[in-house]
């Protein structure tokens, strides 16, 4: 019995779909007081939901970009509630790797922390790298895209959870003297 060919757009959908599923087991599998467990909980049962929405895709349905709707509602609801709670630890515009095989779009790339003590623009330096050199990572991202993007949502979370030390460490008043402009 012969099958046919996925749709290109099809596969791209199937590829998002396992994206957002990644994401979500990410984040039912990360350490977090209680009330952030919840929070968690909220944000991998709503990606759930975004890769079914996904995954059905029909080139009949009425889709804005290709995407229902509902999907990318979602993906924004599941980014607010990330970024309502810092201690879920996901990065602003986390959504967009879900949506990249779709698109294409830029994936998100860190925004200088300007830290002033040096142990911390060291870290800084060195998460921001990794999270440039995994973004870049066509071959990994293609090949083993599960452990890809479980290395890029673990540099993030490493990122967001330096970007409160280095928010705590700039306001000590021996430090704010030598805040860099």
């Amino acid at each position: 019995m012969r099958t046919t060919p996925p749709q290109p757009f099809t596969a791209q959908a199937d590829k998002a779909a396992a994206r957002a599923r990644i994401i979500a087991e990410v984040a039912r599998d990360r350490f977090a007081p209680p009330k952030t467990i919840d929070v968690l909980r909220k944000i991998a049962g709503i990606l759930d939901v975004v890769a079914d929405d996904i995954r059905l895709y029909s080139p009949s349905e009425t889709k804005a970009h290709g995407v229902s709707l509902k999907a990318l509602e979602g993906l924004r609801s599941a980014e607010a509630l990330a970024l309502a709670h810092p201690a879920a630890r996901f990065a602003q515009g986390f959504t967009l790797y879900v949506l990249y095989p779709l698109f294409g779009s830029p994936l998100p790339l860190p925004s200088p922390l300007r830290p002033v003590t040096r142990q911390l623009a060291r870290r800084e330096a060195n998460i921001a790298h990794r999270i440039v050199v995994h973004n870049a990572d066509r071959e990994q991202s293609a090949r083993h895209p599960e452990e890809w993007l479980r290395l890029v949502m673990a540099a993030w979370r490493e990122w967001v959870s330096l970007a409160g030390e280095v928010e705590v460490d700039n306001a000590r008043p021996d430090n704010r003297r030598h805040a860099r402009p």
